[in-house]
């Protein structure tokens, strides 16, 4: 089994496709690499592109919640995908991403991915489900970050 489909099993979002499928998934994919402290893309950019960590690990910061005072600083590992919420809404990123360590990365277009998931519709909603997931469990974060940050001054 190749790297490839080893890290897209190991994110969850395609536990619905056989090899065969995961194949034509990794089709789509554009492989990247960064060397450690590469920005993957940049707070307040635009990107419809949806990263997957294969190798290595990328961390999310936020410059703007930084100057309100709330430590944002969130690890992406290999099998976690960055992005989702560029990905699936039109928009600014509101989150740096930069490569913690050298890393290597799949990256789908917006444009593509829809139109496989057109093709197939069962891999679509599973992977749409994956991601909302993903999405629940960081606003979770961000939440327990917002309240330890306020709640010393509630006791």
């Amino acid at each position: 089994m190749s790297t490839g489909i080893e890290a897209l099993r190991k994110s969850g979002l395609f536990d619905a496709c056989d090899d065969a499928l995961l194949e034509q998934v990794l089709e789509k994919a554009r492989e990247r690499t960064y060397a450690a402290g590469d920005l993957v893309y940049a707070e307040m950019s635009e990107s419809d592109e949806l990263y997957l960590v294969v190798e290595g690990r990328l961390r999310h910061t936020s410059a703007l919640l930084d100057a309100a005072g709330v430590d944002y600083d969130m690890p992406v590992e290999p099998g976690d995908v960055s992005n989702v919420v560029r990905f699936l809404a039109e928009g600014p990123s509101y989150i740096s991403c930069v490569a913690d360590t050298d890393s290597k990365v799949l990256v789908w277009d917006a444009q593509e991915a829809v139109g496989f998931w057109d093709q197939h519709p069962e891999i679509g909603y599973r992977v749409v489900t994956a991601i909302a997931k993903q999405l629940h469990q960081r606003l979770q974060q961000m939440n327990q970050i917002i309240l330890d940050r306020v709640s010393w001054g509630l006791e």
